[in-house]
């Protein structure tokens, strides 16, 4: 998916370079990047992907399962802390491994 790969580039370089621009102004850039998330709210929403998409997903996690959305808001709320407080530019997956393949 060209678009994809465009979008998550741009996303990327975008982090780094605001990171450093504004970082002698002790502020800090950081991102998520999430992989496939599940909800409670969605469990019967696509049964098309169910049968379809979801399986061939699952194999490309590590872990085996879609995370869940309190997995990505600890992410988020560590990076938020002041134990983050030496972490800029970062671009953090928070995918299960998604990007290592299965």
């Amino acid at each position: 998916m060209p678009a994809y790969g465009a979008v998550k580039a741009t996303m990327m370089h975008y982090t780094t370079s605001q990171a450093a621009l504004v970082a002698r102004k002790k502020i800090r850039v950081n991102c998520i990047a999430r992989a496939r998330s599940s909800f409670r709210a969605a469990t019967g929403i696509a049964p098309s992907l169910q049968r379809s998409g979801l399986p061939r997903i699952l194999q490309s996690i590590p872990f085996g399962r879609l995370g869940l959305p309190e997995e990505v808001a600890d992410v988020a709320l560590f990076l938020a802390s002041p134990l983050a407080r030496w972490v800029t530019g970062q671009i953090i997956a928070v995918d299960g491994g998604q990007l290592l393949g299965a």
